[in-house]
């Protein structure tokens, strides 16, 4: 089984929970390669989730992450992405098919959340596993330094201007 703290760090705490992996534990298990090619595979229970929530003062960024199955073997899954600060899901793929042989991969560009996100796929979490989760993790901007930006970017871009048709 997964430990509770692998993952973490100062900025963000990474949880892997199932509903009924084994009747004394609700942490999903490491499986060191097979699934797609892919290796370090978390997986395992039923509806597993993997959760990202910053610690305070910070917030976290979601780059992405690939999902495998079992070698050879073709398996059905589904993917919800849902931003645990607005309770908003920024990803929900319905049924698809997580194939044995090549990695599903899945990429972000602008998922950032002060209150963090829930990757769950499944139903079954045994023959379909999760890996390669890149986040990243730190304090929330000031709204007085991104002011600051934003206004010295317009400055700029003015005098350009200026200088253009002048």
């Amino acid at each position: 089984f997964i430990k509770q703290a692998y993952g973490d760090s100062a900025e963000a705490e990474v949880g892997y929970r199932s509903a009924s992996s084994a009747a004394s534990h609700s942490s999903m298990s490491f499986w060191l390669d097979s699934y797609s090619g892919l290796t370090r595979v978390a997986y395992g229970g039923v509806d597993p989730a993997v959760t990202i929530v910053p610690t305070a003062g910070n917030q976290v960024q979601l780059l992405g992450f690939d999902l495998g199955a079992w070698p050879n073997a073709n398996r059905q899954s589904q993917v919800t992405v849902t931003d645990l600060g607005t309770g908003v899901p920024i990803l929900s793929t319905g049924p698809i098919t997580v194939l044995g042989s090549t990695p599903t991969s899945f990429r972000f560009a602008s998922a950032v959340s002060t209150g963090g996100f829930s990757i769950r796929f499944g139903p079954d979490g045994f023959n379909v596993g999760i890996d390669n989760i890149a986040f990243l993790a730190g304090p929330v901007p000031e709204p007085g330094t991104a002011l600051l930006l934003a206004a010295g970017v317009a400055l700029l871009a003015g005098r350009r201007l200026r200088r253009t048709t002048g």
